[in-house]
């Protein structure tokens, strides 16, 4: 009897530290306090299986994969019956760009459990695979399971995109919309997404309502306010659209944006000769000791080609009163200089016509 209540009494309290653990990593990954569940875990042998999965994560979002590989098989090991475990491992193998692998993790994850975030897994690996028949077949699995949370589908509507094929993109992003609440990640990418497509096929009054929309929600979406931006211009609203792009600038400098968007955003987006042509406005303004272009429109016969850019440059020495130069660089990397010159308050008419009629000259084999 003694013997069986010390086996109690010891599981008891192995039962409690599991849970303790558990708890004090929920804590501290609610906080992404990555380095003290690290330096917090003296025994990883002895932690819950819920425990190690957040340790996983913690030494990878530390970049310490190999920890957080070892980790994850801890887990596993501990209870192989456990979907959880293979789905986080599945998870950093699609981070570390080892799809093949990941396949075969999640594909073990959906035998003990089906649910749709192990598809959605495969799904992103056969996307990064290039074998997009696969991704769809599963994100569409995926997205007509119970517990579905509507991300296979912005998945799906991204893929559409991707391929350009934009009517199909667009009617599963709203799906998405109507489906999802509005303070969710996914719905803000579904709106996005919406927002471009409508954009690019030319129905800015479509697209005009979503950044609305958007802007309600976040007041400081900055990518909703190219949006914006591009819809403003299109309607030659240039008074909001300029009051959009103050903001935009005031972001850029206090450090508030990242990647492309904070070199430079879309201004305006039409079409000519039926070819898209994308401007693109740059954030550097003003004197500076080495060239470089602010606006540029580029010229795209096919959406990832591009056959000729236009743009306004600065070279220095300028001695001129208006600073940017107008000049054209072709797909061969031939360069032309135009006598037109602009500077940061130039009528944005002005500037597409001079653009539209180099373009219409070139057409004209001028």
């Amino acid at each position: 009897m003694k013997k069986l209540i010390a086996t109690i009494g010891c599981c008891c309290a192995l039962y409690q530290s599991y849970a303790q653990d558990s708890t004090r990593f929920k804590t501290l990954e609610r906080a992404e306090n990555w380095e003290d569940i690290i330096a917090y875990t003296t025994a990883p042998d002895t932690l819950s299986v819920p425990a190690l999965i957040i340790l996983g994560i913690a030494y990878h979002n530390l970049s310490q994969d190999n920890m957080a590989m070892a980790t994850l098989d801890k887990a596993i090991a501990k209870a192989p019956k456990d979907p959880r475990s293979y789905f986080q491992k599945g998870t950093l193998l699609n981070n570390m760009q080892r799809y093949e692998e990941a396949l075969a993790v999640f594909a073990k994850a959906q035998d003990i459990d089906v649910a749709s975030r192990h598809y959605v897994g495969m799904g992103n690996a056969y996307r990064h695979l290039n074998k997009i028949p696969q991704a769809l077949e599963v994100l569409t699995k995926a997205s007509e399971l119970p517990d579905d949370d509507g991300h296979a589908n912005v998945l799906i509507g991204e893929i559409y995109a991707e391929r350009n094929e934009n009517e199909k993109a667009l009617a599963v992003f709203y799906k998405v919309k109507d489906k999802l609440l509005k303070d969710g990640e996914d719905y803000q990418i579904a709106c996005i997404g919406i927002c471009d497509l409508e954009i690019k096929e030319g129905r800015h009054d479509l697209a005009l309502p979503v950044v609305q929309e958007l802007l309600e929600i976040d007041t400081i979406n900055y990518v909703a306010m190219t949006k914006m931006i591009q819809i403003c211009y299109h309607n030659k609203d240039y008074i909001n659209g300029d009051r959009y792009k103050a903001k935009l600038y005031a972001a850029q400098r206090d450090g508030n944006l990242d990647g492309e968007l904070n070199d430079r955003f879309i201004l305006d987006y039409f079409k000519w000769n039926k070819k898209d042509i994308v401007v693109y406005e740059r954030y550097e303004h003003g004197s500076s000791d080495k060239a470089y272009n602010k606006t540029i429109f580029v010229l795209k016969p096919f959406p990832d080609v591009v056959e000729m850019t236009i743009q306004t440059t600065y070279t220095p020495p300028v001695t001129e009163s208006l600073p940017y130069v107008l000049s054209a660089k072709d797909d061969k990397g031939n360069i032309s200089v135009f006598n037109q010159r602009f500077d940061d308050s130039s009528n944005y008419d002005e500037l597409k016509a001079a653009v539209l009629k180099i373009l219409e000259d070139k057409k004209q084999g001028h």
